[in-house]
């Protein structure tokens, strides 16, 4: 696994003024491509510099289904559908990440969630905490091949595309550790298990699709955030 970069400056802002912007054509009109059934939903929250966090967080996640050894029976991978939010509810990156069965990934949310950041507005850039929507999926586009614009989506990996529709599968699991300082020099490191919301909420849902879609197609390569290399 490669090694984790701790920061303690300002992140690398791979930004883009949304306002006035055209909204992109993905984020209106029904979403029928890949299925259209709901999907288990996970949520987090991450802080690596407001409130009480002090540093990086780190986000695990599992698949606990299918076979790990296409001797015994065939594998097929989950995918966790990403999507980044910073502290008002807007949604700054999202990606689709494919996880093996028995497979634990390890995301640092400074390096992988939140730094190709790409929503800027007229009161700048804050990602220093938020929340982080997480669904499990099957893959869902096997080229990554966009087809809204006939292109590879950057925000699909492996076959998992996060801003079109994707088919209901079984649950991933996972927790996220948030180094904090409580008081003065008092610090503390926890890990906390991530908030299970069954199949979610549809609304919810296809807006996550929507959102990441307009997002990523007017951000010009950023808004993607990244599946860390195992």
């Amino acid at each position: 696994m490669r090694s984790r970069r701790k920061r303690f400056g300002p992140l690398a802002k791979g930004a883009l003024a949304l306002a006035g912007a055209a909204v992109f054509v993905a984020s209106t009109g029904p979403i029928t491509h890949a299925g259209n059934n709901p999907s288990q939903a996970l949520f987090a929250y991450y802080d690596v510099g407001e409130n009480t966090g002090v540093d990086d967080n780190i986000l695990r996640l599992v698949n606990p289904v299918g076979s790990a050894n296409n001797a015994f029976l065939p594998s097929q991978n989950l995918c966790a559908m990403i999507y980044v939010f910073d502290d008002d509810q807007e949604m700054g990156e999202c990606c689709g990440c494919p996880i093996t069965p028995a497979q634990m990934v390890t995301f640092s949310v400074e390096d992988d969630l939140i730094s190709n950041w790409g929503l800027f507005t007229s009161r700048g850039v804050d990602k220093d905490s938020g929340t982080i929507a997480i669904r499990s999926a099957a893959p869902n586009e096997t080229n990554c091949i966009s087809f809204i614009t006939g292109k590879k989506s950057p925000a699909c990996n492996g076959g998992c595309d996060p801003g079109i529709g994707y088919n209901d599968n079984p649950a991933l699991l996972g927790s996220i550790t948030h180094p904090q300082l409580i008081t003065g020099t008092t610090g503390s490191l926890t890990e906390v298990e991530l908030f299970a919301d069954g199949q979610g909420d549809p609304t919810n849902r296809t807006y996550l699709i929507r959102q990441c879609a307009a997002l990523v197609g007017n951000a010009t390569g950023a808004a993607t955030c990244s599946c860390p290399e195992e």
